[in-house]
């Protein structure tokens, strides 16, 4: 578990926000980990797509948190591994159907 912690911290203190490299194991945990998601698979990449926050402040870490993990180039099963985050459901325009 330590490894792991410290792991984390390292990534976090590669990021520019202050912020985030004074980030907390919860709060990374809050913003990223503990979110809803969905998972889409195709031959060269798994992306998941996670659930944002609703405040925007908080939004901008959880951005970042997804930048700082992209840029590891993690791989799950031999594809590569996106963190991405959602459209809020009242920033996705709705699906219109013509008939």
């Amino acid at each position: 578990m330590l490894l792991m912690y410290n792991a984390l911290a390292v990534l976090l203190m590669k990021s520019p926000l202050r912020e985030v490299q004074a980030m907390s194991l919860l709060r990374v945990h809050e913003l990223l980990l503990s979110r809803s998601l969905l998972a889409c698979l195709d031959n060269q990449a798994t992306t998941m797509w996670i659930d944002p926050v609703s405040s925007s402040s908080a939004r901008v870490l959880q951005q970042e948190l997804a930048r700082l993990f992209n840029a590891q180039s993690l791989s799950l099963r031999g594809r590569r591994l996106y963190l991405k985050l959602r459209d809020l459901p009242w920033e996705t325009p709705p699906l219109r159907v013509s008939g």
